[in-house]
């Protein structure tokens, strides 16, 4: 049975006194994970903000919520590839974690899991992703992703809020929440399927695309579906950005 590391004390042997210890007092700095971890429990390493693990061990499965909350200096390349869940808030805050690829097993992101991490570069997201949380990428201005997966069903509020290196994007989902998009300044292109049917947006300061103010929106759809309230596509309080209906998937890739 693996261990787990959990509320800054490990579920079984492998860790020394002094490393728990410092866990504890959230100066931890590079302490000595056991080989057969499994689970990084809740908080296990919330705000230790010197924390700089270069790797977890292979055997990670499980990303409790807060694990790595403000670890500042945290600059992970790479989870382990047998990861299905990471937790909300798993990784907020941390402005250093650099992962470019997130394991095939994740198939939802949890909100704010990934929030105001400023050097997270991601190109793509794993193929079985299905729901992503409210924040759960807000302020990640490296993220750099061109296409959502197929399958993905739930954008949520703020999912992703300021990244301002988003530029053309295949947004799949059948949901879009609110402020989603907000702020991402960069984003030029956006295609929406004709399956996203519900985009609920009450007042124009909660469009999914409010301050993009260079966009243009793109969709298979051949008009605006009963789905898209009023404000939908506003990017200002009283200007609403260009759409294309009519586009297929493949053109819009050709664009």
């Amino acid at each position: 049975m693996g261990t787990a590391f959990l509320m800054g004390q490990s579920g079984s042997g492998g860790s020394s006194n002094a490393d728990l210890k410092a866990v504890i007092e959230r100066n931890a700095v590079n302490p000595v994970l056991p080989d057969d971890l499994t689970t990084v429990g809740q908080y296990a390493f919330y705000y230790c903000t010197g924390l700089a693990v270069a790797s977890l061990p292979s055997g990670v499965t499980s990303i409790g919520q807060y694990a790595f909350d403000y670890c500042w200096a945290l600059a992970l390349t790479s989870l382990p590839s047998g990861v299905t869940s990471i937790g909300i808030h798993a990784f907020e805050s941390c402005p250093h974690l650099a992962l470019t690829s997130l394991p095939s097993g994740v198939t939802s992101i949890g909100q704010y899991a990934f929030s105001q991490c400023t050097n997270l570069a991601l190109t793509s997201l794993p193929s079985g992703m299905t729901s992503i949380g409210d924040a759960a990428f807000s302020s990640c201005s490296s993220l750099a992703l061109t296409s959502l997966p197929s399958g993905t069903t739930s954008i949520g509020s703020s999912a992703f809020f300021g990244c301002s290196s988003l530029i053309k994007l295949k947004c799949f989902c059948t949901s879009l929440g609110y402020t989603s998009f907000r702020n991402c300044t960069g984003l030029t292109k956006i295609w929406i399927p004709s399956t996203c049917t519900n985009i609920a947006i009450p007042y124009a300061g909660y469009s999914p695309f409010y301050g993009c103010t260079n966009v243009v929106i793109y969709t298979n759809a051949s008009a605006k579906l009963l789905g898209w309230d009023t404000y939908w596509n506003y990017t200002g309080d009283s200007t609403q950005a260009t759409v294309n209906y009519n586009i297929s998937e493949a053109a819009f890739d050709a664009l």
